[in-house]
């Protein structure tokens, strides 16, 4: 039944490969324009606190 139904989920997304890409490209414009509304400050402390070993990168702005 799994298997049925991932072959019919990857059948409609080769046939419709130009609307994914699109929904695809619009959903990161959304997501980048969210993050830019972030003060940087906001972002560093959101990174840092999810994903410890951020803190060793080094920002340049």
């Amino acid at each position: 039944m799994e298997f049925e139904l991932r072959k019919k989920a990857l059948a409609s997304i080769e046939s419709n490969v130009t609307e994914v890409q699109v929904v695809i490209i619009v959903l990161t414009r959304e997501l980048a324009f969210k993050v830019c509304e972030f003060p940087v400050s906001s972002l560093v402390f959101f990174l840092t606190s999810y994903f410890p070993n951020f803190s060793n990168f080094r920002f340049h702005f």
